[in-house]
């Protein structure tokens, strides 16, 4: 009898802590997106501008469609974008040399201006890349994932602070989502070695990896993409805002980056 007392008790003690959370996931102001990058070997600079959607939207994102870019490179030289559509804007024939600053400056008539910098990088090259058999997939999925791991090795930038994002090519396709970070803020100073876990691959994959250096504010923007869950959440303005070097007033990156690239042939 004392044995049912003590269950109904607990189980009366259980309920009464129970706690009723309610969400306020209410709708908010739809925010400028912008996704600016400078491939400095490719010499072109790509702007992307688009509106955020609320919680509760899943529609396409609005594009922005009415903004003059410029470039103003730090010898003066200044760059204007030619409008792709569906949101895109493009500059050609960019010359970056290591070192020097860039300022991208946005105007839109309906949103505003928008104004970012970035300094260029210099680059990095990939020294080794290592196929690995995995037994099995270690983070789940169906075993046409493949069961080849590859790991990048390059040589840091000695005695400065760098940052890098690696991203690969299967078959010629861009793997989206691929957001392998690295840096060396602790002292890993020399060699860095990294393990490309956003894909594995099988016997007779073509696969390209591309070891982008670039500036801290890129790195910090898709570091939290990735630490957030993935490229979705750079979308909404609720529930994650990742950080952006175009202040309070829009979501996005200025991104500066030089890239080395090594092919591989899975055997």
């Amino acid at each position: 009898m004392k044995f049912k007392i003590l269950i109904i008790l607990s189980v009366f003690f259980l309920a009464s802590c129970e706690e009723v959370i309610e969400l306020d996931l209410s709708s908010s102001e739809p925010q400028v997106i912008i996704e600016a990058n400078l491939d400095v070997a490719d010499q072109t600079c790509d702007v992307k501008l688009s509106l955020s959607n609320n919680f509760y939207d899943s529609g396409e994102f609005e594009k922005i469609e009415d903004a003059e870019i410029t470039l103003t490179s730090g010898n003066g030289a200044v760059y204007t974008f030619d409008y792709l559509g569906d949101g895109n804007y493009n500059a050609k024939d960019v010359m970056a040399e290591v070192g020097e600053p860039f300022t991208i400056q946005i105007l839109s008539a309906t949103y505003g201006s928008f104004t970012a910098s970035a300094v260029t990088p210099k680059v990095a090259i990939i020294d080794e890349i290592t196929v690995d058999e995995l037994e099995g997939n270690p983070f789940g999925g169906d075993d046409e994932d493949g069961d080849k791991r590859l790991t990048v090795e390059w040589q840091d930038i000695v005695g400065e602070e760098n940052f890098f994002r690696i991203q690969a090519y299967l078959n010629g396709v861009y793997l989206e989502g691929s957001y392998v970070m690295a840096d060396d803020r602790f002292g890993e100073d020399g060699t860095l070695i990294r393990p490309f876990n956003e894909a594995f691959f099988n016997v007779g994959d073509e696969v390209e990896i591309q070891l982008l250096t670039t500036n801290e504010e890129y790195y910090d923007y898709f570091t939290a993409i990735a630490n957030g869950g993935g490229p979705d959440f750079a979308n909404a303005a609720v529930p994650y805002n990742p950080s952006a070097n175009f202040g309070e007033d829009a979501l996005g990156y200025f991104g500066i980056w030089q890239k080395a690239s090594k092919l591989v042939v899975i055997e």
